[in-house]
């Protein structure tokens, strides 16, 4: 399975950077990619792996390490909201089976 886009917001953060949030359904579980658009046109993507809904500490973490997290509190939080809702929907990780 390819991966499936459930959930993207692009935050302005100043000095001409952008952040894009973005939450993936994958075949192994969840992912969750963080790029930081600069001015001089460099990208910069963190991805987060999440296995199952016990791994969601994991994205606490990776928000509390954001140096951006105050500006991405609200998308951050859609992140959190869709990922425990695709993990309460068991049916699409057995659709991959």
């Amino acid at each position: 399975m390819a991966k499936k886009l459930i959930f993207e917001r692009s935050v302005q953060v100043g000095g001409g950077e952008q952040v894009r949030l973005r939450l993936f359904r994958a075949s192994s579980g969840l992912l969750v990619e963080r790029a930081l658009g600069q001015q001089d046109g460099r990208m910069l993507v963190q991805i987060l792996l999440l296995l199952s809904e016990q791994d969601m500490p994991q994205l606490a973490e990776f928000q509390a390490a954001d140096e951006h997290r105050s500006l991405l509190m609200v998308p951050y939080n859609e992140v959190l909201k869709n990922a425990r809702a695709e993990f309460a929907d068991s049916t699409w990780a057995r659709e991959d089976s």
